[in-house]
């Protein structure tokens, strides 16, 4: 058992999560650290399928219990962020909450509907939108704080409030789906990523005196992208959005590397 995950046991905060997701027999869910599978079996009700990720297998002969007689439950033993899982069209989970920002961020390029119980501090950064967790999750979802509850509706109890987060898919913008390809380069300087996205609507050569050119300062662009702030990446957003929408900027086939962006023009 990790020490950050916080078992949910109260029921009706089960159904308000599980109702929230607007499941129906079309859907594949995703529960992220299933646990004892308290929602998992109340997914299985309304979904198709339900895909119940635990890597505790200590925890597996209480889940494999919970789930006897449902067929459409996948049990996966796992770590999320390192398994190679079926597709799925939602997120219905409370999960381990050291995860649950990698999870958000996995989710960026495809994002899914998500309906998650997460720390309340947590909720509030990404629904303010005034941090750099706040404008990542933004450049892909409309965040909302469905409810707050206490923290012990889990076992063993969370020290602080929780709050039930609602994730919805938006239509991204070109400079969008470029800042999400951006965040993709983690571990790249700020200069190398933007000279990535750039080439994917011009010439190498191009891209890169577009952004030696551009006013963008060079202890930013030297900047790994996994340390921009918020201030950086609100900087780089404008700089992206300003040249990617630049009606003489034009994709060259030969380069586009990025697939669904090849709509802008």
């Amino acid at each position: 058992m990790t020490v950050d995950q916080h078992f949910l046991v109260d029921k009706d905060v089960v159904r308000k999560i599980v109702e929230k997701a607007d499941l129906t027999r079309q859907d594949t869910v995703l529960d992220v650290g299933a646990g004892t599978g308290i929602i998992t079996v109340e997914a299985a009700r309304r979904a198709k399928l339900v895909i119940a990720v635990e890597q505790d297998t200590r925890l597996m002969p209480k889940l494999k219990a919970a789930c006897t007689g449902l067929d459409n439950v996948k049990l996966v033993v796992g770590n999320i962020l390192k398994t190679k899982l079926p597709p799925y069209t939602k997120v219905v989970s409370n999960p381990p909450f050291s995860i649950i920002e990698p999870l958000i961020m996995r989710h960026l390029r495809k994002p899914v509907p998500m309906s998650i119980l997460v720390p309340k501090k947590f909720s509030d950064n990404i629904v303010a939108g005034n941090t750099a967790l706040g404008f990542k999750t933004s450049l892909a979802y409309k965040a909302e704080a469905a409810e707050i509850f206490e923290g012990n509706v889990c076992q063993p109890p969370y020290p602080g409030k929780l709050a039930h987060l609602i994730l919805n898919p938006v239509q991204k913008t070109a400079a969008e789906k470029a800042m999400v390809e951006f965040l993709s380069y983690s571990t790249s300087k700020t200069r190398n990523a933007l000279r990535n996205i750039i080439w994917n609507y011009t010439t190498k050569r191009t891209a890169t005196k577009i952004i030696e050119l551009s006013s963008l300062p060079d202890p930013l662009l030297e900047k790994p992208v996994k340390r921009t702030n918020l201030e950086d990446l609100q900087t780089i957003y404008s700089f992206l959005e300003s040249t990617i929408g630049d009606k003489n900027l034009r994709i060259n086939p030969s380069h586009n590397r990025l697939g669904e962006m090849a709509e802008v023009g």
